[in-house]
């Protein structure tokens, strides 16, 4: 199976410019943990620049320092500035193993820098139940050795 085949197209983006506040207020109201950050190009995609998670809402913003205000702080402030990637025809088993070996549970799919969707953990597990608990297993080896308070 292609990663276009599984991929979700009907993906919300924000701006670099725009706050950590309303990119988690989009977050809230799509019900998604994960936000591209793209700017639009010239013809009308959207030319990824990072991608923004909830956790690094928390790590970066909310308890960066005893906190920064989530109205100032900017999206490109704080993403992720080197998304992992896959391409619509590479095949999901490539996509899976990449989220496992960077223990993330998202991948954007792009041509070149233009986004063309994102495969979640989740599209794989439903996909491919065998696959899906592989790349779970790994991709959870980050909390596994992270300490526990």
């Amino acid at each position: 199976m292609r990663c276009q085949d599984l991929m979700k197209t009907d993906v919300t983006c924000c701006s670099r410019d725009e706050s950590i506040f309303d990119c988690a207020t989009k977050m809230n109201q799509d019900n998604v943990g994960f936000m591209p950050i793209c700017e639009a190009d010239h013809t009308g995609g959207h030319r990824l620049l990072g991608t923004l998670t909830d956790r690094d809402i928390v790590l970066r913003v909310v308890a960066f320092e005893g906190g920064r205000d989530p109205r100032r702080v900017k999206c490109g402030e704080v993403m992720s500035k080197h998304p992992i990637m896959c391409k619509p025809m590479d095949d999901v088993a490539d996509a899976a193993d990449q989220m496992a070996q960077h223990h993330i549970s998202r991948i954007c799919v792009a041509e070149g820098d233009v986004l063309k969707g994102v495969i979640s953990l989740s599209d794989i597990a439903q996909a491919s139940r065998e696959r899906g608990a592989e790349t779970l297993r790994k991709v959870s080896e980050r909390e596994a050795h992270a300490p526990h308070h």
